[in-house]
C-alpha cells in the first residue's frame, strides 16, 4: 500500500481581478500553505500581481504549463526566474528536450524553483484524450509522461489523484506530485472528470493538492480551506 506523504493545500486563486485576489487573501490568511495563479489572473496582471502576493508572504504557484519548442521555454523560465515563485508548470507532452532546456535555465537562474511536468489535464477523460490522437488511456499516458518528465531531470508533477498512488509506486517519494481535481466529498466536481476527496488524495501519496471553488465560493472562505487542511492533517497521520 503507499504510504501517506506529509500532504498540503493549495488555494486556486481562480479569480477575475487582481482586487478578487487581494480580498480573497485577506479573508484566508495563513489557512493555505500556498496559493495558485494561473493563466486568468496573469494574462491581465502579469508579474507585478505574482510579486505582490509573492512578497506579501503566501508561497506562489504560477500555472502557465508552459508549452513551446525548448529554446522558448528556456527563455521563458529565464524571465520567471526573478519572480517570488515556489513551483512553475510546463506541459510534459512538450517532450524530453523542452523539459531538460527548462530545467538547465532553472538550475542556472533560480535553483530554488521547482519545475512541474503537467501530464494529462484533470478535464480530459479516455474519449477525450482519443480526440487529440493518444490511443492510450488517461492512467497509462499519464505514467508514460511521468517517466519521461522524471527522465528528463524534473523533480516534479501534476496528475490527477486518481493516478498519484501509481506514479508514487513507479517514482519513489522524491518526487513531488501537485493534484488538482481535488474536492471536498459530496462537492460539485463542474468540469473536472477525474476527482478525488482531500483525504484520499493524501493517501494515495500527493504532496500537494489544489482547490478552487470549494474555497472561493463558500460562506466563509477560511473556514472552508481549515476543514480542509484538517482532513489532510488527519490523513497524514493516518496509518498507511
Amino acid at each position: 500500500m503507499v504510504r501517506t506523504m506529509n500532504c498540503d493545500l493549495i488555494l486556486a486563486l481562480d479569480v477575475e481581478t487582481a482586487g478578487e485576489a487581494r480580498s480573497v487573501l485577506r479573508g484566508v490568511g495563513d489557512a493555505v500553505g500556498m496559493v495558485k495563479i494561473g493563466l486568468q489572473l496573469f494574462t491581465r496582471h502579469g508579474p507585478d500581481l505574482v510579486k505582490e502576493i509573492g512578497e506579501s508572504g503566501h508561497k506562489v504557484f504560477l500555472d502557465l504549463k508552459l508549452h513551446d519548442i525548448p529554446n522558448t521555454v528556456a527563455k521563458a523560465v529565464e524571465s520567471l526566474a526573478s519572480l517570488p515563485v515556489s513551483m512553475l508548470t510546463l506541459h510534459a507532452s512538450g517532450g524530453s528536450e523542452m523539459m531538460r532546456a527548462a530545467e538547465t535555465a532553472r538550475v542556472s537562474l533560480a535553483p530554488g524553483l521547482l519545475l512541474l511536468g503537467v501530464t494529462v489535464l484533470t478535464s480530459m477523460d479516455e474519449p477525450a484524450l482519443r480526440a487529440t490522437g493518444v490511443g492510450q488511456s488517461p492512467p497509462e499516458q499519464v505514467r508514460r509522461l511521468a517517466r519521461l518528465a522524471k527522465e528528463s531531470g524534473l523533480r516534479g508533477l501534476v496528475c490527477s489523484p486518481m493516478e498519484a498512488a501509481a506514479l508514487r509506486r513507479d517514482l519513489g517519494g522524491d518526487m513531488t506530485l501537485v493534484t488538482p481535481g481535488v474536492r471536498p466529498a459530496g462537492g460539485d466536481t463542474h468540469e473536472q472528470k477525474r476527482v478525488a476527496t482531500p483525504a484520499s488524495a493524501a493517501r494515495a501519496g500527493a504532496n500537494w493538492i489544489v482547490v478552487g471553488r470549494p474555497i472561493l465560493q463558500a460562506t466563509d472562505p477560511r473556514a472552508a480551506a481549515l476543514a480542509i487542511r484538517r482532513e489532510l492533517a488527519a490523513a497524514n497521520g493516518s496509518n498507511p
